[in-house]
């Protein structure tokens, strides 16, 4: 896929990984399951850890760029990715694979399918294991994927259910290396808390039913119901006891400290100001010593549900068809963090104390009319509205008790047309809108201690013994997509060559990017408004198969992803003041400017090989342009060789594989950040030279 860039905290793709599309990270792509939506409903993240292995039931990826219609979901503006889990097979099958490769990776599966059954039933299942240690030191992964189907098929209709999921616990690894580990220890994770595990587990349910309601109208319907139980474990320094709920360990009216006013603590616990910046003076004028920073070991928890409702109704003109429907989407989260250890825990207090607690809850909804006409034999139109309408809701803040409500509605219209110049090329043209509210932290992040309301009073108003927030946010983003381009397929003496190019215009209003390219303690972007941003671009690929069984491709992307008008706050922590940075018309950090994939395969009777390759260009980890903050381009290639052995033995496919990556040993970053405490850039590199074997063997 052009313009289409991942990467993996492991740096050998097993484990917590990410995409891009046109410059826009995962939280701003749609994807979906079956037409099911499973971009996170508070972050819009995907956790595609979360779905173990779960390519191996999967039939088709469908990938569209830009924003596209409403067919492909609502939250989509780099782009939308739907995985079309396998059509069941007609006849009886029972597949098992084992594998091994580098870093200790390791994976079985054994799956089955009835066959058809009474002309009507197939029953389908899968279950898989995947180990590894990762490329870098602790970034171990553990998953186990599972996938059971159903499917019923009538003369009019057709139902499917399908049950997977399954449970994966990861060590942690999402702190970069610095430039001269880069040399030194390219494999270094900073994680080195044995126990900095991520633990979770999200089952999801599908109910699929196709209705053929007469010659000319059909209905589809789709109910669902996921829920994700989880946490993960966290080694923290220096932590203020304020932050954490612990603040006990002194008596706040005479600063009596309890046993903990010892000197064996390390000096830079001991503090002479409480959190608010009052001076620590006890009634005889002396500065007693008070601890007030540990070192912790913090757990955060989450459990959620989404269930939602998605129906389609499609009726058949003559000149080409109609298609209405929608979506709608009930979310509820439970949050909360736990101190579990503590080098310096208040005596008084009860265990596992939760320095967090809270409830937070989307609703969505959505409709949709798509109209497709055959205005010639040759030009068909599209036109395309959708609306949208959101809810965040927080509510049972167990330490602050602050709440909000907010609503989002947008409208967005949408229209092509695709215009046959003869029977090899056709071209088209499509103008896109699309708008996405901010994600509900980005409105009030109540894990964060110092945004609370005894810092921040003006962000909030008083009521009822709690608080609402009502201060300064992050405005939605609002999109506007043209792109033009076409395709040219010919077959020259049977050999099939298809061809594709793009351009694309995408300005953006109020684009919400990471600041400074910089996190915070989890890991994740802390993010604000741009007012005006450009992404645009050049997108080409092209296949020809032969008739000798050898096959090319190749595509290629060039980006220009900049701001047109924005202005960046940074402080300057030596001299104690605000910076105000103008970034207009620099690059957007954390995008590559090119984009290349290509690659050759050739079958020869039952063994088939293969050859491809991956060029990355240059990318800046913030916004800006300064060269100490860039990455270096890179190329990467790999080969696979596979031979079918199922037929001399009266098997299905039974094959054995050999897939070799980054064959020429390339030493590479592929992503990175600016640590907020440094201010220098960190480096997230890629796995040198590696391979893995598999076995298939199927009946």
């Amino acid at each position: 896929t052009p313009n289409l860039f991942a990467y993996s905290d492991a740096g050998n793709g097993i484990g917590y990984s990410y995409l891009k599309i046109r410059g826009f990270g995962q939280n701003r792509v749609a994807v979906m399951l079956n037409g099911v939506p499973l971009n996170d409903a508070e972050s819009g993240e995907v956790f595609w850890i979360d779905l173990p292995d779960f390519a191996e039931s999967v039939e088709d990826i469908q990938i569209q760029r830009g924003v596209g219609n409403s067919l492909y979901g609502a939250a989509a503006l780099g782009g939308s990715i739907n995985l079309i889990t396998s059509d069941y097979s007609v006849k009886p099958e029972l597949k098992f694979k084992s594998g091994y490769g580098s870093y200790n990776t390791k994976k079985i599966l054994l799956s089955g399918n009835s066959g058809l059954i009474k002309d009507s039933y197939v029953f389908y299942g899968r279950y898989s294991q995947i180990e590894t240690d990762g490329y870098r030191d602790k970034s171990w992964s553990k998953m186990y994927g599972y996938f059971l189907g159903f499917a019923r098929y009538g003369e009019n209709s057709t139902m499917k259910v399908n049950i997977y999921g399954g449970p994966e616990e990861s060590h942690l690894a999402y702190k970069g290396i610095t430039e001269a580990q880069l040399e030194t220890d390219r494999i270094y994770n900073e994680l080195q808390y044995k126990d900095e595990i991520d633990h979770f587990n999200q089952p999801h349910y599908e109910i699929i039913n196709d209705f053929k309601l007469d010659e000319k109208m059909s209905l589809s319907s789709t109910l669902y119901y996921f829920e994700g139980n989880g946490y993960y474990d966290q080694f923290r320094t220096d932590r203020n006891f304020a932050e954490y709920n612990l603040s006990a360990v002194y008596d706040p009216n005479t600063w009596t400290t309890y046993a903990l006013n010892d000197s064996t603590f390390p000096s830079e616990f001991y503090q002479l100001h409480d959190p608010f910046g009052n001076p620590r003076i006890d009634s005889s004028g002396m500065y007693p010593l008070a601890v007030d920073e540990t070192d912790l070991v913090r757990r955060k928890v989450v459990g959620e549900y989404d269930w939602g409702w998605i129906p389609r109704v499609t009726y058949q003109l003559e000149k080409g068809n109609i298609i209405g429907g929608g979506e709608v989407r009930i979310h509820k989260g439970h949050h909360y963090g736990e101190v579990l250890w503590a080098s310096a825990y208040p005596a008084n207090l009860d265990p596992n104390v939760r320095y967090y607690d809270y409830y937070g809850a989307r609703q969505s909804y959505t409709a949709f009319g798509h109209l497709d006409y055959d205005v010639t034999p040759r030009l068909t139109g599209m036109i395309d509205l959708q609306l949208q309408l959101y809810r965040y809701e927080m509510s049972g803040d167990k330490r602050f008790n602050v709440g909000f409500t907010r609503d989002y509605s947008f409208v967005t219209p949408r229209a092509g047309l695709n215009f046959r110049v003869n029977d090899n090329l056709t071209t088209f043209a499509n103008v896109s809108t699309a708008s996405r509210q901010p994600s509900f932290k980005n409105i009030y992040d109540p894990t964060d201690f110092w945004s609370n309301p005894g810092f921040k009073p003006d962000n909030f108003t008083g009521i009822g013994g709690g608080y609402i927030f009502d201060g300064k946010e992050l405005k939605p983003e609002k999109l506007l997509d043209i792109e033009l381009g076409g395709e040219y397929k010919d077959n020259l003496a049977g050999n099939n060559l298809d061809l594709k190019f793009n351009l694309y215009y995408m300005s953006v209003t109020d684009e919400i990017i990471p600041y400074a390219g910089q996190i915070d303690d989890n890991g994740y972007p802390i993010s604000g408004n741009a007012d005006k941003t450009l992404h645009q671009g050049i997108e080409f690929s092209a296949k020809l198969a032969t008739t000798s069984n050898l096959a090319f491709y190749g595509n290629f992307s060039v980006n220009d992803d900049h701001f047109v008008d924005y202005v960046e706050y940074g402080f300057d922590w030596d001299l104690s003041e605000p910076l105000i940075l103008d970034r207009s018309d620099n690059r957007i950090g954390g995008f590559p400017s090119m984009l290349a994939n290509y690659g050759l395969s050739y079958k020869y009777r039952t063994f088939s090989f293969g050859f491809y390759g991956r060029f990355v260009g240059e990318q800046f980890l913030d916004n800006s342009e300064d060269d100490a903050r860039k990455l270096d381009s890179y190329h990467t290639a790999g080969i696979t060789a596979s031979y079918d052995f199922g037929d001399e033995f009266g098997l299905g496919r039974t094959a054995l594989t050999i897939r070799a990556n980054n064959i020429f040993d390339t030493k590479y970053a592929a992503a990175g950040y600016i640590e907020p405490d440094d201010s220098l850039p960190r480096y997230m590199v890629g796995a040198e030279r590696n391979f893995f074997i598999s076995l298939d063997l199927g009946i």
